[in-house]
């Protein structure tokens, strides 16, 4: 009988020091919560982390464009960056071709673009042939194919300023200043935009590159653009990339085009 007892005391204390190790359920419903709040809180952070990486990533294949351009320059006889035809030629196949192989570069990381290495098409201004998904943008971050880069080969538009170029044999007058080595170091601006007359902007303030930002507002932040309404990417004639916030963009972006730009709008 008292073997017994102390079995069943023995039991009963086990019990209850497990009962009071035990969660209750308000104890149990309050570290829930609070596990809530710190996801909550850290979720936002992960998430811009993330952001934040894509944009470096983005950089870095911006970097190597530019560099690219800057090798074409160095090679081509009259120092030009980007072989435009037009403000509306985006070919980026004479880069893909002399110097740049990995068809990754040429995608933001925060978009859904790609490049096909097997679909050809042909540039409709020359009709050299390349890499369909090489010749024109994107469109949108979420769309699948396309560059997801826009070219600035060309300034200076609305201004009595103009180029002659050749394209296929033929002599052609294009109403721009054609970005050179020498152009970018030398031009200034005709228009006074943000009081920016006469000024020499210099190979550090005129662009070369940057995210396509063609959808909505043209050449500007967009919800459907590479990172969103927060800013772009944006590679330089002296070689180096930044990023521009939205609230500086289209003074950066005047500062290089000379296209009598002070709003979102085109004046």
């Amino acid at each position: 009988m008292n073997q017994s007892l102390r079995i069943e005391r023995s039991r009963d204390r086990v019990l209850r020091e497990r009962r009071e190790k035990a969660f209750t359920l308000i104890e149990l419903l309050v570290v829930i919560t609070i596990i809530g709040v710190l996801a909550a809180l850290l979720l936002p952070t992960l998430g811009r982390a993330k952001e934040s990486a894509k944009r470096v990533n983005c950089l870095s294949n911006l970097r190597q464009i530019i560099v690219g351009s800057t090798m074409y320059a160095d090679d081509d006889s009259g120092g030009i960056f980007i072989p435009q035809v037009n403000r509306n030629d985006n070919d980026f196949n004479p880069y893909r071709q002399a110097i740049i192989n990995n068809l990754r570069v040429f995608n933001c990381p925060n978009t859904r673009n790609q490049i096909r290495g097997d679909v050809l098409g042909a540039n409709p201004y020359t009709g050299q042939s390349g890499l369909q998904d090489l010749i024109s943008l994107a469109g949108t971050r979420n769309r699948a194919f396309g560059v997801s880069y826009q070219p600035y080969g060309w300034m200076a538009w609305r201004t009595p300023a103009f180029t002659d170029i050749q394209i296929n044999g033929e002599s052609v007058r294009i109403p721009l200043v054609r970005k050179t080595i020498n152009t970018v170091s030398a031009y200034a601006h005709y228009w006074d935009a943000f009081s920016l007359k006469g000024v020499v902007a210099g190979p550090s303030r005129i662009w070369l590159f940057s995210d396509n930002n063609m959808t909505g507002d043209i050449h500007y932040p967009d919800a459907e653009d590479n990172h969103g309404d927060t800013g772009s990417n944006v590679g330089f004639a002296d070689g180096h990339v930044e990023w521009v916030k939205r609230k500086n963009y289209i003074y950066s972006y005047e500062m290089s085009q000379d296209d009598n730009r002070t709003t979102i709008g085109f004046n």
